[in-house]
């Protein structure tokens, strides 16, 4: 009769240590880090809050098991509902606080902020703007050439750039659009009209 082994009956990913199987210690790291990842709280933030009857309650972010120091000896809080001092509730279950809003909010990570620019704007202007150059080139001195094709979309780009201007409270400074009217006055598109 022929010797008949557990493990062939066993799938293919069962950790039995055989040739072409994963063993018990293949699986261990990874099945640890999983779990130390679940159990972890969304930030690692402690709370705190001061008791009616006196006592600071402090709260532990990874475990949520709450202490509470009075008189400088700190214990374990006790399970039940405790009012704090604002007339919040904070309640205690087998030795674990019940997170309520105020703690959720604690623990929620902090968008990240964004640098105020140092100075509102661009740089100032002085004398015309690089979009009303631009018109000036484009469509002529008095609307000579208005009817040219680029004339349209050049004062467009100035209307644009006074636009972001108001927007931004910051006329006489450039804007994003007077980049833009620079590089147009490099473009062939917004010839100069002629005799100008």
């Amino acid at each position: 009769m022929p010797r008949i082994d557990v493990t062939d009956f066993a799938p293919r990913w069962w950790p039995t240590g055989g040739v072409g199987r994963l063993s018990w210690s293949s699986l261990g790291a990874p099945l640890l880090l999983g779990l130390a990842l679940i159990a972890q709280p969304a930030a690692a933030e402690s709370w705190s809050g001061t008791l009616r009857g006196g006592g600071q309650v402090q709260i532990d972010p990874w475990t949520n098991r709450p202490t509470v120091t009075i008189d400088g000896e700190e214990t374990q809080l006790w399970d039940g509902v405790h009012r704090l001092d604002d007339g919040r509730e904070l309640t205690v279950e087998s030795g674990r606080v019940v997170p309520n809003q105020e703690i959720l909010e604690s623990r929620r990570p902090l968008p990240p902020s964004t640098p105020l620019p140092e100075v509102a704007g661009g740089a100032p202007i002085l004398g015309r703007s690089p979009c009303e150059v631009l018109v000036g080139q484009v469509c002529g001195a008095d609307g000579a050439c208005a009817a040219a094709e680029a004339c349209g979309p050049a004062r467009q780009l100035l209307e644009m750039e006074r636009e972001e201007q108001r927007e931004a409270g910051t006329p006489g400074r450039t804007t994003y659009t007077s980049d833009k009217c620079l590089e147009a006055q490099r473009d062939d598109f917004f010839a100069p009209c002629p005799g100008s």
